[in-house]
């Protein structure tokens, strides 16, 4: 059973692949988990080719920074939500069962999404990029470290390579 559910988060291990998943779990990290984006997000990411591992650390990872983020998220969010055509969206939208358990309303949700959602293409380029160049040494260091051999080496397939 171990087993069955370690293939799970070593599929799917291109370049590719693993800098969408960082970049999709930093975006669901940054999130207030008790809302419906949240879970669609969640459930988006488990339905796209990327690779949960890393989709799931960096939740994790992101989860922890996100306390730092939220006061300039509520910020974001406040500013775009006193403007008069998101009113006016938001009007139409709240008598819809839907928009409620989006959260969408509240200045912290929408503000860590706008947030996670602008920040998303740096840092799957910028993943990319250290996959990419790094790794061929990243997955020689995982090799050594006992504990990091059969969750993170066999993400380095192919050395990084696309």
């Amino acid at each position: 059973m171990f087993l069955l559910v370690l293939n799970v988060f070593r599929d799917r291990n291109s370049t590719r692949q693993l800098a969408l998943g960082v970049a999709l779990g930093m975006v669901l990290g940054l999130l207030p988990k008790q809302n419906l984006s949240a879970v669609i997000l969640a459930t988006l990411i488990i339905a796209l080719p990327v690779n949960l591992g890393a989709a799931f650390a960096s939740t994790g990872l992101f989860s922890l920074l996100a306390m730092l983020v939220h006061p300039t998220a509520h910020r974001v969010g406040r500013a775009v939500l006193n403007l008069d055509s998101v009113q006016l969206a938001l009007n139409g939208f709240r008598n819809t069962p839907v928009l409620p358990w989006t959260s969408l309303s509240d200045s912290e949700v929408l503000g860590s999404l706008l947030i996670g959602i602008v920040l998303a293409y740096p840092v799957y380029r910028l993943m990319f990029y250290a996959i990419d160049r790094c790794g061929d040494s990243m997955r020689s260091y995982c090799e050594q470290v006992w504990l990091l051999r059969p969750f993170v080496a066999p993400l380095y397939l192919n050395g990084g390579r696309k």
